[in-house]
């Protein structure tokens, strides 16, 4: 990788790409943002080299990397799963679809398909931590609080479990307390685990999220990740803290995020797999 060379960003939802536009600023490193309708807020790309696409129109994305001599691919922020029997396909769509059979493919397989798409086509596909080289946490606790013996139980216990899950494609994150699922990720996302469990609690306040990447996860564009909002869901929700992967789940503003998980009373504990 190089910081001299131009940047082309793939950009969904959230502050990741954000961040990562910020830290080319800092870098004098030219971007160049294709920001897909209906997923990108307008903001993310305000004052931005960018052009807008529609998310089947893959040989468009293309397209305009090419134009602007991009070799160097980076995706960053949520992007929702659109119904391919909606969207408007071009050409590259199309075999891209034909050729991870959509209807019977996870979001694993979907994504690898378009990392290989594009690496077929000359480019090379960055992991957003490439670029912003504090993202990945180390193991250990982050905050001035820890998880109790009984929550480090539930944390291998959620582990565990979504180690199970992982072949089926089914999750990244887990809700426990006091030894008891209270939920599991699916298509909805972490948010919404977040809130749905509120009424399964088992005590008004504990339990705790445990998120992991799956065997099959494509770690360069896809990893579990925490951020502010987080934090704000867990407290909302009156649970105790969160557990990641050290190396393989992404932290958005690490040093804002420890911060509020001391004022909030929340711990965040990365864990080791190895």
């Amino acid at each position: 990788m190089s910081d001299n060379k131009p940047l082309g960003l793939i950009a969904g939802q959230g502050d990741l790409p954000r961040l990562i536009i910020k830290k080319c600023a800092m870098q004098n490193r030219p971007i160049f943002v294709a920001a897909i309708e209906g997923q990108t807020p307008p903001e993310t790309v305000k004052d931005i080299d960018h052009i807008w696409l529609k998310i089947g129109k893959i040989g468009s994305f293309i397209e305009a990397f090419n134009k602007h001599k991009i070799k160097e691919v980076v995706f960053a922020g949520g992007i929702k799963r659109p119904n391919f029997s909606n969207i408007s396909l071009d050409w590259e769509g199309v075999k891209l679809a034909a050729a991870i059979s959509y209807k019977t493919l996870g979001d694993d397989a979907i994504l690898t398909a378009i990392t290989d798409l594009l690496e077929s086509k000359g480019f090379r596909i960055l992991a957003p931590a490439d670029i912003l080289h504090d993202i990945r946490p180390k193991a250990g606790v982050l905050t001035l609080k820890s998880p109790t013996e009984e929550e480090i139980a539930d944390i291998n216990k959620g582990i565990r479990i979504l180690d199970l899950l992982s072949s089926g494609d089914v999750g990244q994150a887990i809700i426990i307390q006091m030894g008891q699922v209270l939920g599991i990720e699916a298509i909805e996302g972490t948010e919404q685990l977040i809130r749905r469990v509120r009424d399964y609690k088992l005590a008004t306040e504990g339990g705790l999220l445990v998120k992991t990447p799956k065997i099959q996860q494509n770690l360069k564009i896809d990893l579990p990740t925490i951020g502010i909002q987080t934090l704000h869901q867990l407290h909302a929700s009156q649970l105790n803290g969160v557990a990641i992967e050290a190396d393989r789940s992404q932290i958005i503003d690490q040093e804002a995020v420890i911060k509020l998980a001391n004022e909030l009373g929340l711990f965040i504990y990365v864990f080791n797999t190895n």
